[in-house]
This record gives C-alpha cells, structure tokens and sequence, in this order.
C-alpha cells in the first residue's frame, strides 16, 4: 500500500482495491465450482448410503407391505445361514426395494393404466 497524499492517489487506490476485489470474487467462484466437481463422488455416495439405509415413505401402504413381504420370502429362501447376513440383508433390501418401486411408480402407473378413446370432433362429424 502506497501513501495517499492527494484526492487523485485515493481515487487510483480505490480503483485498484475493486479490481482487486473482483480478481477475488471471480477466484473464489472459480474455487467453488472446482470443490462441487472434486465433492460430487461424495454426493453421490451419500445419496446410495442414504437409500440403503432408509425406506421410502412416498409409497402406498399396499406397494411397501407387499415388497416387504416378497423380501422376506425371498430372503428366507435365498439367504445363507450366516446370522449376521440374515439380520441386516433383508433391511436393507427393504429399503432399495422400497425406491426402486416409487422410482418405477411413473412406468408402472403408464403400463397399467387403461386408455380411454376420446371422440374426436372428426370422428363425430365422419359416422
């Protein structure tokens, strides 16, 4: 920092302190975007952990007992005699199972779904 002696010095050293202000700014948006990119792995992760580790409540009662009901009768089938397996894989399928059903809801509603012919004014006009 230089000597402020006169009206003009202030004015320079104003002009240089906001460019030096926006040189900072743009640095740090630059540092920002550049910690999303090096982070997004962990968001990522966080959101697999988070499905695994927690069911979706967004579903209709029906659709979640009877997903928990083909688990367990499938887990009981399937799954080894090892006790610690036993405990936890069937939770934790529960819970996929449970988001992969509200995420396939859209695709389901569509295939089951009955369409409906609506008349069209032609084919009133037409017969």
């Amino acid at each position: 920092m230089s000597r402020i002696r006169t009206h003009d010095d202030l004015v320079k050293e104003r002009q240089r302190l906001l460019a030096l202000l926006e040189e900072q700014k743009a640095q740090i948006k630059v540092d920002v975007r550049e910690l999303k990119e090096e982070l997004r792995p962990l968001y990522t992760l966080m959101s697999v952990v988070g499905k695994v580790t927690t069911r979706e409540t967004r579903n209709d009662l029906l659709v979640n007992t009877g997903s928990s009901l083909a688990v367990d009768l499938l887990a009981g089938r399937v799954i080894s005699k090892n006790p610690i397996a036993r405990m936890f894989l069937p939770g934790v399928l529960k819970n996929v199972a449970s988001h992969l059903i509200y995420n396939a809801k859209p695709f389901l509603q569509k295939l089951f779904s009955k369409k409906k012919k609506t008349a069209q004014p032609s084919d009133v006009l037409s017969h």
